[in-house]
């Protein structure tokens, strides 16, 4: 009964893997059919950004680490990730949604690495893993052009590497951690407006 129990167990997660993964990239071009203002805000800066290394106005660049004001203002480092994802997947707005859908990914796997860091027992790292995967808002915001999703990774990195440097370790691992805490503090706090009131808690 046991070794049923697993194999179900086994067969839910690589459902629910599958399902997941589905929400999140089929027809990622289309799904939704279009892009808000801020959303293109991003795309447009980041093309410019990829070709030229400045906004379309030229008075603007992400290494000023001020916001941009358009119609908007939009935060410093997103147009650097778009930026980068255009380079390998091609610009325009056929790549508006592969940042968020990256990071949104990545965010999954760094929550699991959470949750067995805290609990250290695998079936809840892979609960946790599943139900995100699957999670309505998770897919939504997954699939926008938003940089919400960006920061969100950096958030948990930052909660990790602090995690990280609280076990008892080495101190070359300590030192990472603490390294890759700085760093992920750095690059969440430009990316969206709202993680520089989470990054300032998070650091408190």
């Amino acid at each position: 009964m046991q070794t049923i129990g697993k194999k179900l167990f086994v067969l839910f997660v690589l459902i629910s893997v599958g399902l997941g993964l589905v929400l999140h990239l089929w027809h990622l071009k289309n799904v939704p059919v279009s892009l808000y203002y801020d959303e293109m805000d991003y795309v447009v800066t980041g093309e410019a950004v990829a070709r030229y290394g400045t906004d379309l106005s030229g008075q603007w660049s992400p290494t000023q680490l001020i916001p941009l004001h358009t119609t908007n203002y939009t935060a410093e480092l997103p147009a650097v990730f778009q930026a980068f994802f255009q380079k390998i997947f091609g610009y325009g707005v056929d790549s508006a949604r592969i940042p968020a859908t990256f990071f949104g990914l990545l965010s999954i796997v760094m929550s699991m690495a959470i949750a067995q860091v805290v609990f250290k027992r695998k079936q809840i790292t892979l609960l946790v893993g599943v139900l995100l995967i699957i999670s309505p808002w998770h897919v939504h915001v997954s699939r926008s052009g938003y940089e919400a999703m960006i920061a969100l990774f950096f958030e948990l990195c930052f909660v990790f590497g602090f995690l990280a440097f609280l076990e008892p370790s080495n101190k070359k691992r300590q030192l990472v951690a603490a390294l890759s805490m700085i760093l992920s503090f750095f690059l969440g706090f430009y990316s969206y407006h709202g993680a520089k009131f989470t990054f300032l808690a998070l650091g408190m």
